[in-house]
């Protein structure tokens, strides 16, 4: 309309001419998948809710490596093993046998030699009686002794007392038996411990009398602490020095019981009684041993509390 300017908001928006072969290059460049959905991203979208169940044998088929992958793949450090194994225990020796230990001298190491030689010349050094004698011996690398078992008693005797020098290609080495000693500590002069396990190594003591904390220039004279000797503690004079054997007193008790009772039924078959006419079964053996030392108490009943005193 005259007098009026049209606004270029109203006008109609006029696209661009474009050539028919224009089009038809556009078309051939454009990319294939744009007017695609994204698969992908619409199943993640629709497996977001679900959890996928695996048992445990597949993690345990999904952890272990691919061999493939392992040959083309840089060599890997791997861990050691933490399974151990262990040396089998030899079968013990039997428990009613005489046991003598024999540690050889002049430095003569047993894991250095063929346990067959050992053997034959341990035997060569003990008499022809006892050679047909069932003998077990058994060898201790780490500490460098051997144990002999023997049912006789008389064969045990006779081990003890040979003056022992055995004869191993063609050298003598002397030998005796092996007794353990009682051990000192040189830091604190203490029984029972080495200066390797001491508790107080820093404890200040004379070596000669034990005298602790010792001033320069005292009166020193050498003073064992086993014997009380005029000697070094646990010194080779000393006749202390070695330690006792342990005393099973229960086996040694019920020991004596069964020669008592074999006794008495020697006596009895002797006199013409039998001995169940003697001693029925199931009576006590009447001995003169000491008594227990709780012999003679009242034993009290669980759950009684005792009464007041009168």
């Amino acid at each position: 309309m005259p007098g009026m300017t049209a606004d270029a908001g109203d006008r109609p928006a006029v696209l661009p001419s474009t050539d028919a072969s224009e089009t038809e290059d556009n078309l051939m460049h454009q990319d294939p998948t744009e007017g695609e959905c994204d698969e992908t991203a619409t199943d993640s979208r629709s497996n977001a809710d679900w959890i996928e169940v695996v048992t445990r044998a597949q993690r345990r088929r999904e952890r272990k490596p691919n061999p493939e992958v392992g040959l083309t793949a840089e060599p890997t450090t791997t861990t050691p093993s933490l399974t151990h194994k262990f040396a089998p225990r030899p079968a013990p020796l039997p428990r009613d046998d005489y046991k003598l230990v024999w540690r050889p001298q002049g430095g003569l190491r047993i894991a250095e030699l063929d346990l067959a030689e050992v053997s034959l010349a341990l035997l060569s050094a003990i008499q022809s009686t006892w050679r047909q004698t069932n003998l077990r011996v058994r060898y201790d690398m780490v500490q460098n002794t051997a144990i002999i078992s023997t049912p006789s008693a008389e064969a045990a005797e006779s081990l003890s007392q040979v003056p022992y020098y055995v004869t191993l290609f063609g050298s003598e080495y002397p030998s005796s038996l092996y007794k353990k000693t009682v051990p000192v500590c040189d830091a604190c002069h203490e029984l029972g411990h080495t200066a390797t396990a001491c508790p107080q190594p820093n404890t200040r003591v004379c070596n000669l009398c034990g005298v602790k904390d010792p001033k320069p220039g005292h009166d020193c004279k050498s003073l064992c602490s086993l014997c009380g000797g005029a000697h070094l503690t646990a010194s080779k004079g000393c006749p202390k020095r070695f330690r006792e054997p342990f005393r099973n007193r229960t086996k040694e008790r019920a020991s004596r019981v069964d020669q008592l009772a074999l006794q008495v039924d020697q006596q009895a078959s002797q006199q013409g009684h039998p001995a169940s006419a003697t001693r029925p079964a199931g009576t006590a053996l009447v001995t003169d041993l000491e008594p227990h030392p709780r012999e003679g108490e009242e034993i009290q009943a669980p759950g009684q509390n005792p009464g007041p005193a009168n």
